[in-house]
């Protein structure tokens, strides 16, 4: 027999005959997570990494005066330097701002290494490192002259293309699985100027991984003071030397 002395149903009656089907639910849910976390391979890409190894911290995308900066090669060596940076590449636009002896610096005194790059600035803009190239036009040319040069290749800011010039997630796939020696994308610039690059960073990987891994970088994209130090990316490295960070990053 049921009362029906009030308006309201009983504050506790309904949480009373949901519970068993919260309950059960949940169980549903947990076999589900379980089975698919069963059937799911799951590969550690640092697997072979010894965190013991002392670790870089690196600013692979850094102007001078040779290109639009504001600072000469030299100033911008020691800022980094004195920032306890190990590791520097100036990539100035369309210019190999390379050796650094040019600027009566030296990087093994200095206990950093200099790697040698330039900013493949016409078309869609990408980072070619290791190798003398001033040359190419566009993402995919861009990349594809660093491979010839025998460099490696790091797309840049990919946000300012998305939204420019309707560049999207099949573009940078293609590049990708078509060169071994595009190693990856640049996922912070200058703090966060593009942040939807993460989001593009996760759909690539979505679509490659686990067989082509895309490695994130970050970078200060240094043109004047006020971007001095904001971003980084750390290698853990056994020895301080340019071919370590070309095997480990690939």
């Amino acid at each position: 027999m049921f009362g029906t002395a009030s308006a309201q149903p009983t504050p506790s009656r309904p949480s009373l005959v949901l519970r068993p089907f919260r309950h059960l639910l949940a169980l549903c849910l947990f076999i589900l997570l379980a089975h698919v976390a069963a059937e799911a391979e799951i590969r550690n890409p640092y697997a072979t990494v010894d965190w013991q190894w002392r670790q870089h911290r690196a600013n692979l995308h850094t102007h001078t005066t040779e290109s639009d900066g504001q600072w000469a090669p030299d100033r911008v060596i020691d800022a980094y330097h004195e920032l306890g940076y190990t590791i520097l590449a100036l990539a100035d636009h369309n210019r190999v701002s390379y050796p650094w002896s040019r600027w009566d610096r030296n990087p093994e005194s200095l206990g950093m290494l200099a790697v040698q790059a330039n900013e493949l600035s016409r078309g869609h803009h990408v980072g070619s490192y290791f190798s003398d190239l001033n040359a190419g036009r566009g993402l995919t040319d861009n990349v594809e002259e660093v491979g010839k040069a025998g460099g490696i290749a790091v797309v840049f800011h990919p946000g300012r293309y998305t939204r420019r010039d309707n560049y999207d997630v099949d573009d940078y796939v293609a590049v990708y699985q078509a060169n071994p020696h595009a190693v990856g994308l640049e996922i912070v610039n200058q703090r966060d100027r593009y942040p939807e690059d993460r989001a593009t960073w996760d759909a690539i990987l979505t679509r490659l991984m686990p067989e082509r891994p895309v490695w994130g970088f970050a970078n200060d994209d240094f043109h004047r003071p006020q971007h001095l130090g904001r971003s980084w990316t750390m290698f853990p490295l056994p020895a301080l030397t340019g071919c370590r960070i070309v095997v480990r990053r690939q």
